[in-house]
C-alpha cells in the first residue's frame, strides 16, 4: 500500500504505467467491491468496475478478466481519443447523523460513484484517493455543520473542473442522500440532487443513476434550470 504523494515522487523508480485501487465493504451478507485502474501520471481513472456480490472470489476473477480485456484494447489502440475531456473528482460524502456515522455508508457511496464515473466515456475522473490526499480535512465537531475547506480552489489549481460532494443521513427505514456538483472555477453549484432509498442494497443502482446525471450535465448533453 502506497500513498499518492509517495507514488508521485517514485514514479520513475517503480516503472509502472497503472496502479489498481479500490475498496471492499460488507453490508449485511453482501460485499460492495470496487476496483479502478488508474494512470499513475495524472491519477485519472482509465477503467473501473464494481460488484454487489456474496462471493469475493467471483469479484476478483471478474475484475482480472475485465482488466485483461481493457489492457488488450489499449495495446490494440481501440481506446484512443484525442478530445480533452472535462475532469471531475468525487471528494467525499459526509455522514451527518449518528446512524450514518455508525454504518459508514458515506465512504461506500463515494467509492461506488467514483467507479461509476470512472466507467463513463468522455469524462476524465480523477481518482478520489488522490484528490482526498490533496486536502487536509478538518475534524467534523458538530453534526450538521459543514466546515470550510479550500478543496474547490485547490482542485481548480490541479485542472480539476468539477468537484462532487454530498452527505448522508441514515434512519431506521430510510437513507437520505444529498449531493452537489460544483464548478471549481466559479465555486458555483452546477447540479444539486437529493434521493431517498429504503435499503443499502440500492446504493449501487442509485450511484449509477447519479453518475449518469452528472455525466450528462458535464458533457452538455443535459441542462440545468436554476430558479431563485
Amino acid at each position: 500500500v502506497i500513498s499518492p504523494s509517495v507514488l508521485d515522487s517514485r514514479r520513475s523508480i517503480l516503472d509502472v504505467d497503472h496502479i489498481s485501487v479500490g475498496s471492499i465493504a460488507r453490508i449485511g451478507s453482501m460485499y460492495e467491491i470496487d476496483s479502478r485502474l488508474v494512470n499513475v501520471n495524472n491519477w485519472e481513472i482509465e477503467y473501473a468496475c464494481g460488484f454487489t456480490t456474496g462471493s469475493i472470489d467471483y469479484a476478483v476473477d471478474s475484475i482480472l478478466e475485465k482488466y485483461r480485456n481493457h489492457l488488450a484494447s489499449i495495446r490494440a489502440g481501440e481506446d484512443e481519443d484525442k478530445k480533452e475531456p472535462a475532469r471531475v473528482t468525487v471528494y467525499r460524502f459526509r455522514e451527518s447523523n449518528e446512524n450514518a456515522l455508525a454504518r459508514g455508508y458515506g465512504n461506500v457511496l463515494s467509492e461506488i460513484i467514483n467507479s461509476e464515473l470512472g466507467s463513463r466515456k468522455g469524462l476524465a475522473t480523477v481518482e478520489r484517493k488522490y484528490s482526498k490526499s490533496l486536502i487536509n480535512e478538518k475534524v467534523l465537531r458538530m453534526t450538521g455543520v459543514v466546515e470550510h475547506d479550500n478543496s474547490t480552489s485547490l482542485f481548480n489549481n490541479r485542472r480539476i473542473q468539477y468537484e462532487l460532494t454530498g452527505e448522508l443521513r441514515v434512519f431506521d427505514d430510510l437513507i437520505c442522500i444529498r449531493y452537489t456538483l460544483r464548478d471549481t472555477v466559479s465555486g458555483m453549484c452546477v447540479l444539486p440532487g437529493y434521493h431517498e432509498i429504503s435499503s443499502p442494497r440500492y446504493l449501487r443502482p442509485l450511484a449509477a443513476s447519479i453518475a449518469s446525471d452528472l455525466a450528462g450535465v458535464i458533457s452538455n448533453e443535459a441542462g440545468v434550470l436554476q430558479i431563485k
